[in-house]
């Protein structure tokens, strides 16, 4: 049983850097890095908030591909593990989060921009139940959202 608690802990810490990791690198334009992150969480066991992870990442990567068709692909298959993250937990305002900033910033040609009103919905809706650390990264992200403000989160 302290086997299982103790591996739960690491798996559960594991978690949460990799979090930390996913947002810094997103914001970074720093290929190499990114490519660090997401080899990290190929290393461990799979879970619904390690393929959203992964999948923005893949997203954001598709911006490094030096082909159209390389560029699609990667997106496509990023698009497809965050939208199954979200399938499994339409709630989880993270994952929300995670596509309301991808579809925020996607390219007008991909046509990834239909759920940006409902993901902002949630977002706001839950953001006083999420963590200290990701509402930082919300609050961060309000200045270059056009759909998040920093009067959303005011305290009422």
């Amino acid at each position: 049983m302290k086997v299982l608690f103790t591996c739960g802990l690491f798996i559960l810490f594991n978690a949460f850097s990799i979090s930390d990791d996913v947002y810094e690198v997103l914001a970074s334009e720093n290929e190499i890095e990114l490519d660090n992150v997401i080899a990290k969480i190929d290393g461990l066991e799979s879970s619904s908030s390690l393929d959203a992870y992964k999948g923005v990442l893949l997203m954001r990567k598709a911006d490094f591909a030096t082909t159209p068709k390389k560029k699609l692909d990667t997106f496509k298959s990023g698009h497809l593990l965050l939208e199954a993250a979200i399938s499994s937990e339409p709630d989880n305002a993270e994952f929300r989060f995670l596509r309301l900033m991808i579809q925020e910033n996607a390219p007008k040609v991909l046509k990834y921009h239909s759920q940006i009103e409902e993901d902002a919905i949630i977002v706001k809706d839950q953001f006083k139940t999420l963590s200290p650390s990701l509402q930082d990264q919300i609050l961060t992200y309000v200045d270059q959202s056009t759909v998040l403000k920093p009067s959303d989160f005011l305290k009422k």
